[in-house]
């Protein structure tokens, strides 16, 4: 999902009650929506200032949760899932909802496309 800040709003739909969410500008950015009917009482909100991480933490029906949303660099970038375990270790309370796009593959040859020394020459063509 990349949307600027203003973007987001517009995700307030009828059964939306509430939207958490980071950006930077057309590049990146996540977030978080909540149906009108859940009540999430919010403690704590952590944004990444380039759009890669959005974690909430607070409670749901008296249960203390930790909700984080993820756009992981394309690129192999260990150091993000590094920095991202490290946020969750040294932040996260009560149950630990993970969930984005976190850009992994199982076989790059077969899961990506074909960087430009392995193209055919119709595929260069195009």
């Amino acid at each position: 999902m990349h949307l600027v800040e203003t973007e987001h709003k517009k995700h307030r739909r009828e059964w939306v009650g509430e939207v958490f969410s980071a950006s930077y500008g057309k590049k990146r950015g996540v977030a978080i929506l909540f149906n009108r009917n859940v009540v999430f009482s919010v403690d704590k909100i952590l944004q990444h200032t380039l759009g890669r991480y959005v974690m909430l933490i607070g409670t749901i029906s008296g249960m203390v949760v930790s909700i984080i949303n993820i756009y992981a660099p394309m690129e192999d970038d260990y150091s993000f899932f590094r920095d991202i375990a490290n946020i969750i270790a040294e932040n996260a309370k009560g149950m630990i909802i993970l969930g984005g796009d976190f850009n992994a593959v199982l076989d790059g040859r077969l899961d990506r496309l074909p960087d430009e020394c392995n193209r055919t020459k119709k595929q260069k063509k195009n």
